[in-house]
């Protein structure tokens, strides 16, 4: 397998947060890291490369939070030698992204935000107990979603596990504290809404979870 890192960054001339998406525009299939980060790895399997020259080009869009979008692609050449089936005769070569280069643009008029809704289950939530943030309430009318980032806002930090997804999950900490998170919603025409959620960690004991369920009323 090879593995080439694609480098990219942006600048917004306001300073807002960016959000990072990294697709493959063109090639054979491909395995992408963090396609949410401006830095990511792209994995392609030996035996999808030929004997000639196998390009694959990507794109990186950044989406600020007042719906302005830039793009910019990149593209690499990987050559294999006939005969030679090793990694060490596999040789990537392109251009990344020159940083700054890409320049803000504004989505047409013509397209609609999309609607960002967050929920976190449960809502209360036990200490190191798995939680989920759901975010497949959220819609577009005009169009689809293409991204779902998820960002935790407060220093009492947990990891993530696909935080680029419509659900994400987390263990909550094993301490008392609140817990709160931002959802990025990106359509297909660089259109973004966000939504938050808080949750609410703390030991629930036996006789509080017990104490609801029907069968223990007179």
């Amino acid at each position: 397998m090879l593995t080439v890192t694609l480098n990219g960054s942006a600048t917004d001339p306001e300073n807002d947060t960016l959000v990072y998406r990294w697709n493959k525009i063109s090639g054979k299939l491909v395995g992408l890291g963090s396609s949410a980060s401006p830095q990511t790895r792209a994995s392609i399997q030996n035996a999808t490369l030929t004997n000639v020259n196998n390009t694959f080009t990507f794109e990186l869009a950044e989406y600020d939070n007042k719906n302005g979008i830039g793009k910019d692609t990149t593209s690499i050449q990987v050559l294999r030698n006939e005969g030679d089936f090793t990694p060490s005769a596999l040789t990537a070569t392109g251009t990344q992204p020159i940083p700054g280069g890409i320049q803000k643009t504004t989505p047409g008029i013509d397209n609609r935000p999309p609607n960002a809704e967050a929920r976190a289950t449960p809502a209360l939530v036990n200490f190191r107990q798995q939680v989920s943030l759901v975010a497949t309430g959220s819609n577009d009318d005009d169009g689809t979603i293409s991204s779902f980032p998820w960002e935790q806002l407060n220093r009492e930090t947990v990891t993530l596990l696909g935080k680029d997804k419509n659900i994400a999950t987390f263990t909550a900490p094993s301490g008392e504290t609140t817990l709160e998170f931002q959802l990025t919603v990106v359509d297909n025409k660089g259109q973004t809404d966000r939504a938050t959620v808080q949750l609410n960690v703390r030991e629930i004991d036996a006789e509080s979870n017990g104490s609801d369920d029907p069968s223990d009323s007179d």
